[in-house]
C-alpha cells in the first residue's frame, strides 16, 4: 500500500470496483467532480484480487448471555418492539427425537426461543421520601420558591 500524503485535508474518499487500487480524494463532500484528486494507493495494481471474501456468519449468544441481556438490560429499553430485538428472551434447548443433530457451529441440540415461564421483576419500587425535619414519609424537607415542603415546618414557622 502507498501512502496519501495530506490525508488530513481530504474530505471524502470515493473507491470503485471498477478501478481496484484507486481512490478518489475530494477536498470539500459539496465538491465538484473536477476538484478531484485520483491517487492509486496499491503498489501493484495487478496483485489487486478482485474476489469477495467469505462471508462468515454470526454465532449465536450463549444462553447466559441470553439470560443476562433479558435481566439486565431488557428492563431499561423502552421501546416494546426493541426489547424483543436487543435482549429477547433466552433460547430453551428442547429435547426431542427429531432434535438430535446440533446446529452447526454449536454444541447444543435443538435450540429453540422460548419465553420463560417464570418472570421476576428486576425493577426495585422507589422509597417514599422521608423529611429530616418531622421524620414522616411523603416529602422531603425542602424549600422551593421560598416556601417551605414540610407541613409541621410551615407550622413551626408561622407560630414564631
Amino acid at each position: 500500500m502507498r501512502q496519501i500524503h495530506e490525508l488530513k485535508k481530504f474530505h471524502q474518499f470515493k473507491f470503485s470496483h471498477n478501478a481496484p487500487g484507486r481512490v478518489v480524494c475530494k477536498l470539500r463532500a459539496s465538491a465538484a467532480d473536477d476538484d478531484c484528486v485520483e491517487m492509486t494507493i496499491v503498489k501493484h495494481v495487478n496483485a489487486v484480487d478482485s474476489d469477495l471474501p467469505l462471508v462468515a456468519e454470526p454465532q449465536p449468544f450463549p444462553v447466559e448471555r441470553q439470560i443476562y441481556l433479558a435481566e439486565k438490560i431488557r428492563p431499561y429499553v423502552t421501546d416494546g418492539d426493541a426489547k424483543d430485538i436487543l435482549c429477547p428472551f433466552p433460547c430453551s434447548v428442547e429435547e426431542s427425537p427429531a432434535a438430535t443433530e446440533p446446529i452447526a457451529g454449536t454444541s447444543s441440540p435443538g435450540i429453540t426461543a422460548a419465553r420463560p415461564t417464570t418472570h421476576v421483576e428486576l425493577v426495585a419500587p422507589k422509597k417514599t421520601p422521608v423529611c429530616s425535619y418531622c421524620k414522616e414519609s411523603g416529602h422531603r424537607n425542602q424549600v422551593r420558591n421560598k416556601i417551605d415542603l414540610c407541613p409541621k415546618m410551615k407550622k413551626d414557622e408561622g407560630d414564631t
